[in-house]
């Protein structure tokens, strides 16, 4: 038998131990949406500059005015179009250096749980 069984060598190895398993039992899923963190400033995203909103021209305009307006509000729904894909684009950014992040910290916690392991036997 040991007879340095409660010497700090042992509590310093049952501390790490301890401290990695209760650190690392649960790694962080990719899929699973966290809690979000308290916010201390709102992100503000841009508006779209795409002009003032056309207004229609009623019912007795003639023909030319219609299609001009035709041609104006598809031209300021565009406008909105695009800026809602661009939005997506950039918040698709985030998700995936999120989830390279949360990728890295799952390899971490597996390497601290395989070392914390093999420095318990």
């Amino acid at each position: 038998m040991n007879s340095n069984r409660g010497g700090p060598r042992a509590l310093s190895l049952w501390l790490a131990v301890a401290l990695a398993g209760a650190l690392l039992a649960h790694p962080v899923r990719a899929q699973t949406p966290a809690a979000p963190a308290a916010v201390a400033d709102p992100v503000v995203l841009p508006k779209p500059d795409c002009g003032a909103k056309p207004e229609h021209p009623g019912r007795g305009a003639s023909d030319t005015r219609q299609r001009q307006w035709r041609t104006e509000a598809n031209a300021y729904l565009e406008c909105f179009k695009k800026h809602a894909i661009d939005q997506r684009a950039r918040a698709q950014q985030y998700q995936d250096a999120a989830n390279a992040l949360i990728d890295d910290y799952n390899a971490a916690v597996k390497e601290m749980q395989a070392a914390a392991a093999a420095a318990a036997q």
